[in-house]
């Protein structure tokens, strides 16, 4: 059944139990041994070639005023985290693995709604509520409407003062400024890059945590520099 810890799954079970609970998995699931570890592998590689996409493209888009591109990147960068963080804090071994080989196989969805997984992420203390902020916001811009227009309406504006006040609020705590709920779309989209930097770290202290879960067996975790584990900043 799914937990409400935040802790990675089977941690503190002794290797016995964690071996037996394993070998179950792997016979559900018809993976063998390094069939497990590949899939692992091939999950958080392709986590990591998303985001280093990502970034490329939030940088290029940055200097050329892509504002709806911008918004649209922060949205998909948060899709791959709260999948992971999903995996990580929600699932059971068997979910765990059953999801991952979903992940990783052409043609078959991952099962689980996105706004399942964003609101299973709004309740992270440690996240502290701004997944929620990003998706809302970026949504609007994943599809064509009316938020395209900015050039000539402010779409930002057009929000209603609550909110405005609540996306202001988060970006002057976590990145500084002094924008305020009558800052323009402009003044707010220039924070993107912040913004997408902090999803990206979470990203992949998550995905390290997935590659140093004992119960999946993982021995070989990826490290890559600069990966600083569950961030608020």
């Amino acid at each position: 059944m799914p937990s409400d810890s935040h802790a990675h799954f089977v941690d503190q079970r002794s290797p016995e139990i964690v071996q037996d609970l394993r070998s179950e998995c792997r016979y559900y699931m018809a993976v063998s041994d390094s069939g497990l570890g590949e899939i692992i592998q091939r999950f958080c590689s392709q986590a990591r070639a998303r985001s280093d996409e990502h970034r490329a493209a939030m940088a290029t888009a940055h200097v050329e005023g892509w504002r709806s591109i911008e918004v649209c990147i922060l949205r998909m960068e948060l899709d791959s985290l709260v999948r992971v963080v999903y995996l990580n804090h929600h699932c059971d071994l068997m979910r765990r693995v059953e999801l991952l080989t979903r992940a990783t196989t052409p043609g078959i969805k991952f099962g689980v709604r996105d706004s399942d997984m964003v609101d299973f992420a709004e309740g992270l203390t440690w996240l502290t509520g701004w997944p929620r902020r990003v998706y809302d916001y970026s949504n609007a811009f994943i599809h064509l409407s009316s938020q395209h227009d900015y050039g000539v309406h402010d779409p930002f504006q057009r929000l209603d003062d609550d909110e405005r006040t609540a996306i202001t609020s988060y970006l002057r705590e976590y990145h500084g400024g002094t924008i305020a709920a009558n800052s323009t779309f402009e003044e707010i989209v220039d924070y993107a890059p912040k913004v997408f930097d902090k999803i990206a770290r979470n990203l992949e202290s998550e995905i390290d945590g997935l590659e140093r879960d004992r119960a999946l067996g993982a021995t070989t975790p990826h490290t890559r520099s600069g990966a600083t584990g569950q961030s608020n900043a």
